[in-house]
């Protein structure tokens, strides 16, 4: 599920640069961002109808853009869901095709488990002093699988010795009713050794925590005929805090002996620590614990579960790459090559706990918004008893190796022709285990030590106060001091872990031909791209017999092989002076994530089920057409209008098929398998870029941007089922920025606002029982709207300060089915407000 980067350019590409000061490193802007064209199109991403570079500060204007998602997402027609991640264009679903990113020209290996996702939008932005789209210089270019982002630190080569010194701190509200230190540093250092060689080299570190709180209800059957009103099922608040630390370092040395000789070596490393602890609730208001006349019950009674979990993940990126680049007369030609490192560890401990029957009262000031009232006692800590107990362990680790050559000729002062070969191999090893743990023998939690527990209530609403709450660390010391208590259910652990256990070697070879001519007043670019990918997967197939014992895992292996040609052409013509008009068609393609092509296999004959894989999926094929008309008719400004349309071919869909088996029942085989309907998404997006140069005085300096973008999307998510939005694509995306950019001040304010979309789809066989309904019903989510402020004063040459403030507006996120006032079923707050201030200093 994972396409949509090329379509993201095209939005990107109108944004026109802000005038902005010049600090230590550069030109900057009050957006962050320096628009530059290029003349030659990118072969891998040629959607876009003009290509652009995206110049990003490292410590520039917008100091609330901590990260590179969050400084995406400063576009028109991008936004970021809940979770962090980023939607290109709407298209959430395909967030996991990240991985054609790229730094200091090396593509990075994913760290995702079972994607192919890079985690790069949590890099923080200080390490970066530029990113750009579709650059034709990186030999990832040549690959079937587009470069979503090159990032950069190019910029902090100097000619001259110089140390760059930045550092900030701040606090973040929280809905805890206390307030959360974030911090961070950086320190770079450049010189030159001779005229030839340059170096530069810097070490970073970013330490930020955040929390959130969500509020889900499952509603019972409702029918609706005979005037049944809504039963509420179950009722589950829960609260998380997450602390997290970025550190890392960068090398470049660049050498360039002669005037058309030059080298380069890059290194990088970024490694990123979390730690999430959390708390959830569960109510289940049609179940007895213990009997009524004990607690002298009135009115409602149900059980309550209480669960304390903590997780612990540590994402290490690693790339070292170089290249050589020779000027032949009117001819260049690049080698390059490298190898990076994703690695991936991840542990999670989840602790389930048990009390008494609960009387309470619930009262709807509205439907679907709950108000719960315990009635009848408090709740004790010896009420209090372990269930089972779970521990996962994850771990996944990924080695990319590749080789490019790229060839470009000037044919004359209108025509350049250009061409390309790519090599990559990719490794990759997943392990994973579910460990099951139960209590022997009968004991209570009263070890753990009572929190206040108004601090993780969520929303802050006193109906859902818990009288105490177990510390994550407090968990885990009473497990590793009282292991001997438990014991291992190893039939569970393998039937859970075994299958998921993986290891695949692909190699991909791709090349390219590209052309550009400028005839008259039309530039045409045009070209192929060929790509054959060849793929070894090993998985486990896992047995379990009628009564349920396991009977063995052994391996199986898959292999599948894939070959594309996808040809692309864009032009740009100037009708006017002021006038152009701009369009362009390309094709892509972007393999499956891992997990889904891993030949593994679960067969349980106690259950008559199969699950298994499928390594022969194809590869997601996308075609898009775009189109844009563009008027820079008023002094410092712009206007453009466009329209885009992509088609994605080949998306996974779970399958259930029967297998006959001689003499006994049929076996139910769950796999995945290629939908064979096509899914589309199109839209219309405008905007306005101005700066003000024609107003007197300081207004001169001032300047305001807007974008909208309106999104429609058809999908069939399951075979059979009738088209509906595709996961993810939200009917409007709008943003608007106003700034001041002078010589010592610096100020920009920037609103965006995502409308309601699509989550996903639930059927009404699974556990979320709200309607009764023949065919799957869509999960939605409301929209989202996001402030953020920034300014920076330049105190002299070496001296500049910064403040800013990001997420002022408290994210209230609701997700429903049918409405969200009559079947509200889970709600988030997400208060991240940030508000930090810093220093940079150059020597």
């Amino acid at each position: 599920m994972k396409t949509a980067h090329h379509v993201f350019l095209i939005c990107c590409l109108f944004l026109l640069s802000f005038t902005g000061s010049c600090d230590a490193l550069g030109q900057i802007n009050s957006s962050g961002i320096e628009l530059t064209e290029t003349e030659i199109p990118s072969p891998a991403d040629s959607l876009s109808a003009s290509q652009t570079a995206y110049t990003v500060s490292a410590e520039g204007v917008p100091a609330s853009a901590r990260f590179v998602n969050q400084q995406l997402s400063a576009f028109g027609s991008v936004h970021s869901f809940p979770d962090g991640t980023l939607a290109y264009r709407g298209l959430g679903a395909f967030n996991g095709i990240t991985s054609g990113v790229s730094v200091d020209g090396q593509r990075l290996a994913s760290t995702g488990f079972e994607n192919r996702k890079v985690n790069f939008g949590q890099m923080p932005t200080m390490l970066f002093s530029s990113f750009s789209f579709a650059n034709i210089n990186q030999p990832e270019t040549a690959s079937g699988s587009p470069v979503l982002a090159t990032l950069s630190t190019d910029g902090y080569l100097s000619e001259h010795r110089s140390l760059l010194f930045s550092a900030g701190g701040g606090l973040q509200t929280q809905n805890r009713e206390f307030h959360t230190p974030d911090n961070r540093f950086s320190l770079i250092y450049s010189d030159s050794y001779g005229d030839h060689v340059r170096f530069a080299a810097g070490i970073y570190q970013q330490g930020f925590s955040f929390g959130g709180s969500a509020l889900q209800t499952t509603f019972a059957n409702t029918d609706f005929g005979n005037g049944a009103v809504d039963v509420i099922d179950t009722i589950t608040p829960s609260a998380y805090f997450n602390e997290e630390m970025n550190r890392g370092a960068f090398l470049n040395v660049r050498i360039q002996p002669q005037e058309d000789i030059s080298y380069a070596i890059n290194g990088f490393v970024n490694r990123q620590n979390t730690g999430i602890s959390a708390h959830s609730n569960f109510y289940n208001t049609n179940a007895d614990w213990i009997n009524p006349q004990e607690t002298g019950a009135m009115g409602n009674r149900g059980q309550l579960q209480y669960r304390v979990g903590s997780a612990e993940n540590i994402i290490t990126q690693t790339a070292l790459s170089g290249s050589g680049t020779y000027l032949l007369g009117a001819s260049e030609l690049k080698l390059s090559g490298g190898w990076s490192f994703g690695g991936f560890t991840s542990s999670d401990l989840n602790i389930p706990f048990g009390t008494g029957s609960l009387n309470f009262n619930i009262n709807e000031s509205k439907p679907g918004f709950v108000n719960m009232e315990v009635t009848n006692r408090s709740l004790r800590m010896q009420d209090m008893l372990i269930q089972e107990m779970r521990e996962v362990t994850t771990v996944q680790n990924e080695h990319l190796i590749n080789f490019g050559l790229d060839f470009d000729h000037n044919i004359n002062e209108n025509s350049r022709l250009g061409a390309g070969f790519l090599f990559t191999n990719i490794s990759k090893k997943g392990s994973f285990k579910d460990a099951s743990l139960r209590l022997l023998a009968p004991t209570t939690a009263a070890n753990f030590r009572r929190v206040n527990g108004t601090e993780l209530s969520p929303f802050g609403d006193t109906a859902y106060q818990f009288p105490f709450l177990v510390e994550p660390d407090d968990a885990r010391r009473f497990f590793r001091n009282n292991y001997s208590l438990f014991r291992q259910e190893l039939r569970d652990q393998t039937r859970r872990s075994d299958f998921r256990n993986y290891e695949l070697m692909e190699q991909v070879y791709a090349s390219y031909v590209l052309a550009q001519s400028n005839i008259g007043p039309a530039t045409l670019r045009g070209g192929v791209r060929l790509e054959y990918t060849d793929g070894s997967y090993t998985g486990n197939q896992v047995g379990f017999n009628e009564i349920g014992n396991h009977t063995g895992t052994i391996d199986t292996t898959a292999a599948s092989s894939h070959i594309h040609v996808l040809p692309f052409v864009n032009a740009d013509i100037q009708i006017l002076d002021a006038l152009q008009f701009s369009a362009s068609l390309s094709s892509a393609v972007n393999r499956q994530n891992y997990r889904l092509l891993s030949p593994y296999r679960l067969v349980n004959e106690e259950s008559r089920q199969i699950f298994q894989g499928d390594a022969s999926l194809s590869p997601i094929q996308t075609y898009t057409g775009d189109a844009r008309l563009g008027w820079s008719g008023l002094p410092g400004g712009d206007i453009y209008l466009g329209g885009f349309y992509t088609l994605l071919q080949n998306l996974p869909i779970d399958v259930r098929l029967e297998q006959q088996v001689p003499d006994a029942e049929p076996l139910e085989v769950f796999t995945v398998g290629t939908n064979p309907d096509d899914s589309s998404v199109y839209g219309l997006e405008g905007g306005w870029e101005q700066q003000l140069h024609f107003l007197p005085g300081i207004l001169s300096h001032t300047g305001f941007s807007a974008h909208y973008t309106r999104m429609y999307s058809r999908h069939r998510h399951t075979l059979g089922s009738p088209k509906g939005d595709l996961p993810g694509v939200p009917d409007e995306v709008i943003s608007g920025a106003l700034f001041y950019n002078s010589s010592r001040l610096q100020f920009a304010t920037r609103l965006s606002h995502t409308s309601s979309y699509t989550l996903g789809y639930f059927s009404p066989e699974s556990s979320l029982n709200r309607l009764e309904a023949s065919e799957p019903a869509p999960i939605k989510s409301t929209g989202q709207t996001s402030l953020s402020l920034s300014a920076s004063v330049t105190i002299s040459a070496s001296l500049r300060i910064w403040a800013d403030a990001s997420n002022l507006i408290q994210a209230d996120i609701t997700e429903y089915s049918v409405s969200p006032r009559d079947y509200a079923w889970q709600q988030q707050q997400l208060q991240q407000t940030v508000v930090m201030a810093g220093f940079q200093l150059t020597f």
